[in-house]
């Protein structure tokens, strides 16, 4: 088994999307999920900084359990035993291979911070699912805000900050999803049902009495939409 970070020193926003390509055979989810279905291994999740404040993975409740068709075990999930930061405008970038082609199916969530900044707290969540008529598990990967108090919009389906919403408990599958806040957006994307990216995006900062707001410049597009919403999705 290999599990690894790689820390960029380049953003590489448009080489990583570049390089999702869609796969040749499907996979079947047993039922419908909310957010990106994953069921493939090796598979990545890249998570692309774009603030001013270093990007936090924090060592906070157990590791989500891994299962290995139908067996289950502990396994890390973007942790070492500790935290660690992807700097402001940076890329890091976890790889999972164990090794066998088996597919692994996660279930638990992963806690991210923007250190130093009140408003930027959220959770990567894994929900592992039976993979329809197949003996392994998949994962559905979403988003969730992490605690309360931090002015995540709510408004699914309209524009937050200049931003569209998505739902992210709707119990239907995407191939992308948004957490809007008063400081950040997070999205979540996917072109391959394998390959995880995480962009934070920051719209609103303020610094030595000078203020930075796009929250109404920006022409945020809605972002939300499946390329495949039945059963058999790409592999």
């Amino acid at each position: 088994m290999l599990t690894r970070m790689k820390l960029s020193s380049f953003v590489i926003v448009t080489a990583l999307v570049a390089m999702l390509a869609w796969g040749e055979q499907p996979a079947f989810s047993d039922e419908q999920g909310t957010g990106i279905w994953v069921y493939d291994d090796p598979m990545s999740i890249s998570l692309i900084n774009l603030t001013n404040y270093p990007l936090t993975y924090l060592d906070v409740g157990p590791d989500p359990v891994i299962s290995y068709g139908g067996t289950g075990g502990d396994e890390y999930m973007l942790s070492y035993g500790g935290s660690w930061s992807v700097a402001p405008f940076r890329t890091g970038v976890w790889n999972y291979d164990s090794g066998g082609g088996i597919p692994r199916s996660w279930d638990g969530a992963r806690t991210l911070t923007l250190t130093g900044c009140d408003e930027g707290t959220f959770d990567l969540v894994f929900k592992k699912q039976k993979a329809y008529g197949l003996a392994e598990h998949g994962s559905w990967v979403g988003l969730s805000p992490h605690g309360t108090g931090q002015g995540w919009s709510t408004a699914a389906g309209s524009f937050a900050y200049g931003r569209w919403v998505t739902p992210l408990n709707d119990v239907m599958m995407h191939n992308v999803m948004t957490l809007i806040g008063p400081t950040c957006m997070i999205a979540i994307y996917s072109g391959d049902n394998t390959n995880i990216v995480v962009v934070v995006q920051q719209h609103y900062a303020e610094s030595d009495g000078v203020i930075m707001d796009d929250t109404e410049a920006y022409q945020g597009a809605k972002l939300d939409f499946v390329d495949n919403g039945e059963y058999s999705v790409p592999r």
